[in-house]
């Protein structure tokens, strides 16, 4: 299969998913990317740590750019605060190359990475409407607007 292929099979398969089996996905993609990351310190494998760690990070970051206050409340906020915290022992993985820290993000995200599947289960084969329940990382804020030709929609997190 070509790349082209490969990559409108992907975009193809990204559009007919529920936003929560999206988020899930993400979810287990973090979990997956730091243990590789903490395999890749023990093996000294400083390069591949980072890759991880970096894409870790810039997933997290979107799930906080994409949460809103207003609509989630207390929710919301105690989401930015996990996600403020696994970015920042996550950077302190890679100053310190010890595993003991980043399985601590590991331990403090499953739990909710279990939540998503969860949801994520009976969701599974309920195809995403653009005006559904939205995907993590977005927005309609104009302040916090995708890079021109990337669109975002706004995540609602309510009790």
């Amino acid at each position: 299969m070509s790349d082209l292929a490969r990559r409108t099979y992907r975009e193809q398969a990204l559009q007919s998913m529920s936003s929560i089996r999206i988020v899930d996905r993400l979810m287990q993609g973090i979990l997956v990317s730091v243990e590789a990351a903490i395999d890749a310190a023990i093996k000294g494998n400083i390069d591949e740590r980072h890759a991880h760690v970096s894409k870790v990070c810039k997933v997290l970051a979107s799930f906080q750019q994409a949460l809103d206050v207003d609509q989630g409340g207390q929710i919301a906020v105690n989401l930015d605060a996990l996600y403020r915290f696994a970015i920042r022992r996550l950077v302190d993985f890679e100053i310190r190359n010890d595993p003991g820290i980043a399985r601590e993000v590991v331990t403090v995200l499953s739990p909710l990475a279990a939540s998503w599947r969860s949801l994520a289960e009976p969701a599974a084969e309920t195809p995403r409407s653009p005006d559904t329940m939205p995907v993590a990382g977005a927005t309609t804020d104009p302040d916090r607007a995708a890079p021109a030709g990337r669109e975002r929609q706004r995540l609602s997190i309510s009790a």
